[in-house]
Order: C-alpha cells, then structure tokens, then sequence
C-alpha cells in the first residue's frame, strides 16, 4: 500500500469516526436537554393552562349569566308597590292579607304581566311568583310560566307554557296550558326552593330580599317535569314577614349553551361538572348539572364529587371519596354577598378529562423524539460519510485560522479552492475593518475623557470588544486585553467579578453601587441595546448625581442640627400614614424643651444646641418599631407611635419622659442642670382622625403643662379644652357661624299618646361647625361674648324657615321653638318675622324657661307678644328649673314639658310616680296639656301612659330628624 495512500485513508477514517462520534452527542445532548428544561413539563403545563383558561372562561360566563338571572331588584319593587298599595287599601300586611283566597287571587292577577315581562327580560327558561296562604296544604297559589327556548321569542306568547295558575286567563294572553299543568302549585318533598328563603327572611329581618336569594339544585316541579335549578327571593310586607317568593328557574338542558365540554378541546369524554357543596360532606359537591355522556354515565349512581388538589393546578376527582384516574380545573361561582345567610353554600365549575388524554402532548412528544432522534442518528451518520470526503479538511483549516488568527488579521491559510480562498480574503478585510471601527470608537472615547464604559460581544464570537474606560470605572484587572479586544472567557470572569462585588439600587436596578479601592461608593448606570445576535452594554459614572439626589432629599427632609425629620416631612409622612389607612391607632405627642431660652441667655447658643441635641436623643432611642420624631422648630419636638396598644404606647413615652429628667446637661464650669421637657398626648381615634386637629390637640395639653405642671407629660381632656381652649380660641369661628346663619335645624317628633299621631315638632340647634357641633357649648360661649340676641333671632328666623320649607302652612303639625329665657326679640323684628312666616306662628309653641330671677321680665315680654301673634307658650324643663312651680302658677300655659330627670327609669321609682301624676292632675284641672321628655323605652312609655300624661317625646319614637315631609311613628315595631 502506498504510504500516503494509507495516510488518507487513516485520517478520513478517524475524521468520520469523530463525526460519528459527534451526531451521537448531539443526538444524546437533544435528548439530554429535553429532559433537563422541562419541555414534557411545560407541556403538561401548557396542557393545564388550556384546561385551566376554558374552565375560567366557561366559569365566568355562567357567574355573569347566573347573577342576571338572579338580578330580581327591580322585579320585587314592582311586586312591593303593588303589595303597598294593597296592605293600604285594606289596613294589614301583605303576610295577613295572604289568609284570603281572594286576595290571593287578586294580586296574582294584578303580577301576571309582570311574571312574562320579567321572564322575556332575564331570558330565563320560567318565571314564578308563589304566595303562602298561612297553612300547611302544600299546594300554593302561583302564577308559573315557563318558555323552554327564550332566545326564539314570539308576538303572540304561543311558547309561553303555563305549569301552574291563570287558569282561563291563560288563552286570554295568549300562552299555552302544558300538560302537567294545575290550577295551584304542588309543592313537593323538595321544596328548598320555597321555604329556605323565607326562613332566611324570618331569621333575618334587618335584610333586604335581594340578601335572601337562594339558588336550589336540580329539581323537579312535578313527579314528571323536567329537571329545573332556581333562585328564589322571598316576598316581604311592609312588617318584614315573608308571604312567598318570586323567582326564575333554567332547565338543566338550557345549561348546555353555558357548559359545553367541546370548547375543552381534549377529547369527545371531556366535560363540564357543575355542583353545588354537600352540607354534610366538607370538600364535597352535589352534582348539578354534566354535559359529557361518559360522565354522566359514571356519576350518576355516585352520591358525592370531590376534588382533592395536587402539586399543580390540577386536581384528582375523587367519587364517593375513591381516587378516579381523572383530572380537573375547577373554578368557583361567586353567587351570594357575603354576611349573607347562605354564603357558605358553594358552586363550583369543573372541567374534567381523563389523565391520559390531558397530558397525551408531553407523550407524543416523547415518541415523536425517539423517532426524530433515530432518523436523525441514521442521516447523521450517512451524510458525514458523504461531508467528511468533500469539505471537512478545507473547512477545518479555515476554521483553524480564524481562532487562532489575532487582529489585525494579516493572511489566513489557503485552500487552494477557489471559492473557500474567496471567502478567506472577504473574511480577513471584513474583521481588519471591524478592528479599525472598534478601535476608532476607542479612542475617540478616551481623547473625550467621558466616564463611559462600553463592551459588544455575540454569543458566537470568541473575542468580546471592551474599552479601557470600561475596566477603569470597575477597577477590574486589564489583564487578557489587548487593543481593545479580550477572549470571552476571560471577560465573563470580569464580569463575575464586576457583580460580585456591586449591587443594584432598589429605587434604580440599571444603577449598581460598588466601593472603589479608596473606600468611596460608586454608581454605575448600565444601559443596554439588543440587535440580532449583538449585545451592546454602556456603564456611565453617575456619582455626582446620585451623591446630589440624595443631598438635596436629606437637606429637604431632616433637621440639619438634630439629624430628625423636619417639620415637612413629618407633617407628609404621618399625614400620608393617616389618609391612606395604614393605621389602627395612634399617639401624637408634642415636646417642648423647658428653660431653653435661659441656657441660650447664660450660656450661649452652643450649649442651646446641645441640650436641644439631648432631647433628640432621647426620642431617636424610643424602642418601638412604628416611630415617627421630628424636630418641628426651635425647642418643639413631635414624636408619634402606631399600630400598637395605647396604653403601652403611653407608657413608652412616660419612660422616656422619666428617662429624659433623669439626664443632665453639662455646663461649662463644670456643673450641670437637669434637663425638663414639657409634653402633651392626644390619642388618635379616640380625640380625633384628623392630623390637624390631633396637632392642635396635643399643643393644647402640653401648653396646658406648661402653665400648670411644667416638665410633665398629660393626655388631652376634652373637658379642659372645651373649658378652656374653646372658648378662647372658637370666638372666630362663632362669629363666622352667625355671620354666615351655619345653623341647621333637626325636628324631633312630639306623639299624642291617645290618637298615636304626630302633632308637633320640636326644633333643635345643630351649629355647622367641627369646632362647636355642640350646642350647649355653642350657646355657651355665645353667652360669654355677648352673643344671645343673635341666637335668639336666629333661632325664630332659621326654624320658622326650615320648618316652611317641609310643611306647608295649612299643616295639622305644630313646631315648639326653644327661645333663649334671657333674651327676647324686639317689636320691629318680631314684625319683621310676623310679615315673611305670618300664616305659621298660629302653629307655633314658644318653649319657655326661667333659669334665673332676671329673666322674669323678659319672659313676661315674650309673653305679651305671643299673646299678640297667637303663639301658644309651653313651660319647659319643669322639675330642674328656677322656681318653675311658681311660673306654673302665674304662667299662661297651654303646654307643660316634664323634664327627661323625672322621666327616666320612672316605672323603677315610686317618688318619681307621685311627683308626675300630681304635676299631671294638676295641669289637667288647669286644662293644661301635658307632655312628657325623654321617653327611650316602653317601661317608660306605659307607665307614662296609665299617669295620664297626654303627650311623649323622646328616642323611642324618634330621634331628631332632618328630613319631615313624610314621617311617620311606627307602634307596631316598638312592641307596644
């Protein structure tokens, strides 16, 4: 054999047993890295996903059609208006009137329309209207239409089929009598439908039908109806009691246009379960409704579904509680509000498939990868026969030559085939080109002296571009790099390292902060741009803009003295904390340093700043983790915990406190002073929510330490506020209310204890203010400014007003107006008020009391005056006020109020008794009526009642109310 015949055939042997060798690694690296990412997984994954958004899809259709066809509101309102009008025409509730056949049948009559109109306009396959007549019969009275395809709709009513009621009435509107058809409903062994919502609405009173919806499971009307669900809502008269349902019902069959298993797209034993919880089964479902014959061929004879979840999205369907070789998704039916009397019941969607089937993606490709890998083996190794003859070994040399090749590249090894030598040349001016731009790029960045950092590789090159600025703004060893240029690997090591020792901000991810070898921080802003195959990075040095952010944010928001919050940022943070609902409660207090000015004065502003520096310490140590302190100006501090027991955070800031007087502030002699700090607590929640007025607040307490008990620490009192503060500080806001007549009127009720109707209404002082809501402190501080006759005259002018607004003159109702007992309107302003509301002052009961002896003379001229307009006065208070017997007795009453002290709690006490039946006889035989305050339980009541008393007033009727146009006292309710 001739030798170099030998050498070739040696070298094309081992050339195509490494190509051999390399199809079967790529063949086993295939393989290897189907397994190892998951493509079987993120099939069966993708398969759940499929399975999981037809679940959801089908889910949420059937919640949006369910919560249409149980949308009753509008319908119960008609059928409230028309049970009204009838409870008013006859005298007694809907649930009464019920016991009469007739009524029944009246009032099925007046709904009949409404029953179709209602059924055309939810598209439901029945509507119904059942009513209880009060007996245990179990057929009802019912108007039960049905329309078996309601998208299909005619003129002439023809596919309306009547199950129950109308009788003859039916040809007459045009419906058709289904055979199973009966003059009064049936009401069977499974009648859920029927009584559990007026059960619910027996047990719960408070709320309104629309909370009592039910929805049934599969049911039938008849022993031979189809199978229906329903949702019913009960009926309820005007005293709350239930007096039957309305409701809708679809057919288990018209079910199929919302649960069609063919959307699933799996196979033809796909398909939607719909079930309802198993009261007696945790976890477990009654079936509803299946549209799959396999299924349903498979449940049917089981008496409950469950679903017990794996590690996926799916869950194993368990029948009768043994484990099935099928699968689902399941969604819940969001079908009642929550507190509602059947929230607990569930619906749920399930969409099931056989195991096999929902994962029979990931198994095709499994054997579609093993005959993918054998045709590919075999070609593989044929075509490498055929490749390894013609073009590996000029190949190979070029290959050879470009990565061992450095820049600039001068020559490449030749082929001696013309193409190949061809492709040599191109490649070598196209990389000495690429070299040269690279370079220019480079050097145009240096000659700038920008802080700009740039590298450029693609995954398939061997040399990665990267400038010299680049690893001087990471400090990262140049070793590798050479005009611009470093192999890959070396490079990924850099960036390694690079990442190692950095980290992004949280504000800013692109901007990564490392420290440099001179213990200085330094930001790095990345910025990136992605071509086919190309990755372009460029790191700027953003240092001083970062370093003069943060500067400008710590001088913006901190005290430049103490290091605290300023006062901004205090009132941002806490008032931010307070309006976005981030507490539950809360304590603002506010710090006042003690004899500051007098350190400043003795021993100079330095000192100053370092006692002010020592109660800033003191609070910066307050050990709890939700604190907020500033420093608020000079010698001013705030602190405020939250989220926390208020005692305990009380009791923290009193350790403080106490810590704060046990320190010492170092003079310069040598000597030293204790330190003292005045400090005033309001508590969030309980004084106010609101963060100015907690501030106002808490200056008033410590304020209030200041001038009473200096270096201590006090909540606020509302009562020493009211006491002190507001009637300092609220004398502006008095005047601006009667400047601007904010003074609105509530009406209370006075009852005539025989008839049990309204006849008159007391008016009462509610002043417009946040500061002054109240009226006793209202009038009180009008008092000490002065500011009476312009309450009274209010008073007259604002009730009259609001009174007229809701009352037209010729109303029976009288208004008793409370006048101030010191003041008295003059004769050209009661003539003012006699010109605008003339046709009302005969309805008008002037209240009078005499508090003191001065005010004697005033009431004798309100009396004259009264007497002149035909105004009828009325003795208020009687039993606490200035010898109110004697104005009994000299007085020209119509109208004696007894006062609430001797009514409360007066069916307990004997003395109480005697005093009022007395005071009652007596004004009787005057022919005085009278009327008894504050009447708040029906104890009080009767026995009011058997004293004689002619009139009651009080929260058991009525509260105050604004709004009289059509008030009325309900006895029923009461109990009484």
């Amino acid at each position: 054999m001739n030798p170099k015949q030998g050498l070739t055939i040696t070298l094309k042997t081992k050339v195509l047993f490494s190509m051999i060798c390399l199809i079967l690694f790529q063949s086993l690296a295939i393989a290897g890295i189907v397994l190892l990412t998951g493509t079987r997984e993120k099939l069966d994954d993708s398969s759940i996903q499929i399975l999981d958004n037809a679940v959801a899809s089908t889910s949420g259709s059937l919640e949006t059609a369910m919560a249409k066809w149980s949308d009753l509101s509008v319908w119960t309102e008609e059928i409230a208006a028309v049970s009204s009008s009838l409870e008013e025409l006859h005298g007694s509730p809907a649930s009464v009137l019920m016991q009469d056949a007739a009524f029944r049948t009246q009032l099925l009559e007046t709904l009949a329309d409404s029953v179709l109109s209602n059924l055309r306009l939810r598209s439901t396959t029945g509507a119904f209207i059942i009513l209880e007549d009060g007996t245990d019969a179990p057929a009802k009275d019912a108007i039960y239409l049905r329309d078996l395809n309601p998208v299909n709709r005619s003129e002439s009513n023809h596919d309306i089929l009547v199950e129950a009621g109308l009788g003859k009435d039916s040809f007459t509107m045009g419906f058709t009598l289904d055979f199973n058809w009966a003059a009064k409903l049936m009401l069977l062994e499974d009648r859920l439908y029927y009584d559990r919502p007026q059960e619910a609405a027996l047990s719960h009173p408070e709320m309104s039908a629309a909370d009592l919806g039910y929805w049934s499971g599969p049911m039938r009307i008849t022993d031979t109806d189809i199978q229906v669900i329903t949702y019913t809502v009960p009926l309820m008269d005007s005293t709350a009691v239930p007096y039957g349902v309305v409701g809708i019902e679809i057919t288990l069959d018209y079910l199929k246009n919302y649960l069609n298993g063919s959307e699933i797209g799996l196979d033809q034993t796909a398909g939607y379960f719909l079930g309802r919880s198993a009261p007696d089964e945790e976890g477990s479902f009654h079936t509803v409704y299946i549209d799959s014959v396999y299924y349903k061929s498979r449940l049917q004879t089981s008496n409950t579904v469950s679903f017990q979840c794996r590690q996926s999205d799916i869950c194993q369907l368990l029948v009768d509680g043994a484990k099935t070789s099928d699968v689902c998704s399941m969604q819940t039916l969001h079908l009642y509000n929550s507190n509602t009397p059947f929230e607990e019941e569930r619906w749920v969607v399930a969409g099931i498939v056989r195991e096999k089937e929902l994962y029979q993606a990931s198994s095709r490709l499994s054997i579609a990868l093993a005959i993918t890998l054998g045709i590919s083996l075999l070609t593989g190794i044929a075509g490498s026969i055929l490749t390894s003859s013609f073009m590996f070994s000029p190949l190979k040399n070029i290959m050879a030559g470009l990565k061992n090749a450095a820049f600039p590249v001068s020559s490449l090894p030749k082929t001696n085939i013309v193409e190949f030598d061809e492709l040599i040349l191109e490649i070598e001016r196209l990389r000495n080109n690429a070299f040269k731009a690279g370079s220019k790029v480079a050097d145009i960045i240096e000659m700038s002296n920008l802080s700009l950092g740039i590298y450029e590789y693609s995954p398939d090159d061997e040399l990665v571009f990267c400038t010299r600025k680049f690893f001087e703004l990471t400090e990262l060893a140049l070793e590798g790099w050479q005009d611009n240029y470093m192999s890959r690997s070396r490079f990924m090591e850099c960036l390694d390292t690079f990442q190692a020792k950095s980290a992004p901000l949280a504000e800013n991810e692109a901007v990564h902060c490392f420290t440099t070898e001179a213990g200085l921080p330094r930001y790095l802003e990345a910025k990136s741009v992605t071509t086919t195959g190309e990755y372009l990075f460029i790191y700027t040095d953003v240092t001083s803009q970062i370093q003069e952010n943060e500067k400008i944010k710590h001088e913006r928001d901190y005290d430049v003295l103490t290091n605290l919050y300023n006062r901004r940022a205090f009132v941002r943070i806490v008032s931010g904390l307070m309006q976005g609902s981030h507490i539950t409660s809360g304590i603002l207090s506010m710090w006042d340093l003690d004899n500051l000015k007098f350190v400043n004065d003795s021993y100079g502003h330095d000192l100053g700043d370092k006692y002010i520096c020592l109660l800033a310490d003191e609070l910066r140590s307050i050990n709890y983790p939700n604190l907020v302190v500033a420093r608020i100006s000079g010698d001013e501090f705030m602190a405020f915990l939250y989220n926390g027991n208020v005692e305990e955070m009380c009791r923290i800031l009193d350790e403080a406190h106490s810590r704060f007087l046990g320190r010492k502030l170092l003079l310069p002699d040598g000597e030293s002073i204790p330190a003292s700090a005045s400090a005033g607590i309001a508590v969030y929640g309980q004084d106010s929510s609101s963060y100015s007025t907690l501030v106002r607040l808490a200056d008033f307490a410590m304020y209030e330490v200041k001038n009473q008990e200096k270096g201590a620490i006090k909540r606020y009192n509302r009562i020493s506020y009211e006491r002190d503060y507001i009637l300092v500080q609220g004398v502006g806001e008095l005047n601006k209310i009667l400047e601007e007549e904010r003074i609105r009127f509530v009406f209370q009720p006075i009852v005539d204890i025989r008839s049990r109707k309204i006849f008159a209404f007391e008016a009462l002082m509610r002043p417009q203010s946040e500061l002054l809501s109240s009226p006793h402190l209202f009038i009180r501080l009008a008092e000490k400014h002065s500011k009476l006759n312009q309450i009274e005259r209010l008073t007259w002018q604002l009730a009259l007003k609001q009174f007229a607004q809701q009352k037209p003159a010729a109303c029976p109702e009288r208004l008793f107006i409370n006048s101030v007992s010191s003041q008295c309107l003059s004769e050209e302003e009661f003539a003012e008020l006699t010109a605008v509301y003339g046709d009302y002052l005969t309805h008008v009961v002037l209240e009078m009391t005499e508090n003191t002896q001065a005010d004697a003379e005033v009431e004798h001229r309100k009396e004259l005056l009264c007497q002149k307009a035909g105004i009828a006065l009325a003795l208020d208070d009687y039993g606490v006020g200035y010898s109110t017997s004697t104005l009994l007795l000299n007085g020209n009453f119509r109208y004696v109020k007894i006062d609430i002290s001797m009514i409360k709690n007066i069916h307990l006490s004997e003395e109480k008794q005697v005093f009022v039946k007395n005071v009652i006889k007596y004004c009787h035989q005057c022919n005085t009526l009278v009327i008894v305050e504050g009447v708040e339980t029906p104890e009080e009541y009767r026995m009011v009642d058997i004293l004689g008393a002619d009139y009651i007033q009080g929260f058991l009727l009525s509260r105050p109310l604004a709004d009289i146009k059509n008030v009325e006292i309900d006895f029923g309710i009461l109990g009484i």
